[in-house]
């Protein structure tokens, strides 16, 4: 009787243990995203600032450092990207370069998701099952966009001008994405002040983990352009 008493504390001692270990994981996987969220949001702003000073209108692409770490950062213009709507008659080949292996079913999901409200980042990105097409079909495709073709100019790297010119971009809507080394990205999509105080508004948000290594947009949006 001793020894089963002695088997069944153990056994509850053990799942308790098994049980805070995994409280402390979640805990420091919380921690984790809380500390990116706060350091990724301050990376926004500083992107921001870069975006509001630069005279061209193209892509931007560029290694930024801020608070001892080093993060990615991309910035489009909305405008040039495809319109949503364009998707209903769009080119099949391009909608299968960015990864949708079914386009006819990926327009389906895109209008039945676009009837009552302009299509946000998520809705955009979740269209089609592919990796390609969660992380790039962005860059090709936009609520705001205004052209009848994904044709997706190469990034350039950003100029740094020392003095910012009030208001030259005012008014545009742009997406910037910024992500850490260890895959975090804070990916908005904002309309653009003109106020170095308060650099933009956001209209869309997407926080989540990418996977590491090498951008394999790349290849697929250079295909688009050319």
């Amino acid at each position: 009787m001793a020894l089963v008493i002695c088997l069944a504390i153990a056994l509850v001692a053990t799942a308790l243990t098994a049980r805070a270990l995994m409280t402390l994981r979640l805990a420091r996987a919380d921690l984790e995203r809380a500390r990116a969220e706060y350091a990724l949001d301050g990376a926004q702003l500083s992107a921001s600032l870069v975006v509001l000073e630069q005279t061209g209108s193209g892509r931007l692409r560029w290694a930024m450092q801020a608070a001892d770490e080093t993060y990615d950062v991309l910035a489009e213009p909305e405008a040039l990207k495809l319109n949503a709507a364009a998707l209903l008659v769009g080119d099949d080949a391009a909608l299968s370069a960015l990864g949708a292996p079914d386009p006819d079913q990926m327009r389906g999901r895109l209008k039945r998701a676009s009837q009552d409200a302009s299509l946000s980042e998520d809705e955009v990105a979740c269209a089609a099952p592919t990796p390609a097409w969660r992380d790039c079909a962005g860059s090709a495709i936009s609520s705001y966009g205004q052209a009848d073709k994904p044709l997706v100019p190469a990034p350039i790297v950003p100029t740094f001008p020392t003095d910012l010119t009030q208001g030259s971009r005012a008014g545009e809507i742009w997406r910037i994405r910024v992500s850490d080394r260890l895959g975090w990205t804070d990916d908005r999509i904002v309309r653009l002040t003109g106020q170095a105080d308060h650099p933009t508004v956001m209209l869309d948000h997407r926080f989540f983990r990418r996977a590491k290594g090498g951008d394999l947009c790349d290849r697929i949006l250079a295909s688009l352009a050319g």
